[in-house]
């Protein structure tokens, strides 16, 4: 660790260290698959859309699909329409094919077209072309 600049004058600012970038990689790496409490999943729902749609991606990733579909949620309900679209997605690999469609309509309906994109290609996957098109 080194000490911080002051940025208001020569020196150092008290007790503020800057963590050593060695000692930030080991602790990523060491820690890339350990799964935070509870109390940090609770705390992560009052962040704002853009940071709740990298958390719920962090959930997912660690395959905590419960709270990264709650975290999506929340951020399509503050009005970002790419958490709707990864919703519709997890609703798609659990079988939800109905829940999934509704939602990719619903993120069409809020004007993003990557809503009917992702319709249209889970319709051709199932065999529907004409749904499709």
């Amino acid at each position: 660790m080194e000490p911080v600049a002051d940025p208001n004058g020569m020196g150092a600012l008290p007790e503020v260290y800057r963590l050593a970038d060695y000692l930030d990689h080991h602790a990523r790496l060491t820690r890339r698959y350990h799964f935070p409490p509870d109390s940090f999943w609770t705390a992560a729902l009052g962040c704002r859309a853009p940071d709740l749609l990298r958390l719920a991606a962090a959930a997912r990733f660690r395959s905590r699909y419960r709270i990264a579909a709650t975290l999506y949620r929340r951020g399509a309900d503050a009005g970002d329409m790419g958490g709707l679209l990864e919703l519709a997605a997890l609703r798609g690999r659990v079988g939800d094919l109905a829940g999934a469609e509704r939602l990719y309509r619903q993120a069409a309906d809020g004007g993003d077209a990557r809503g009917l994109l992702e319709l249209a290609g889970w319709r051709r996957r199932v065999g529907d072309v004409a749904g499709a098109e």
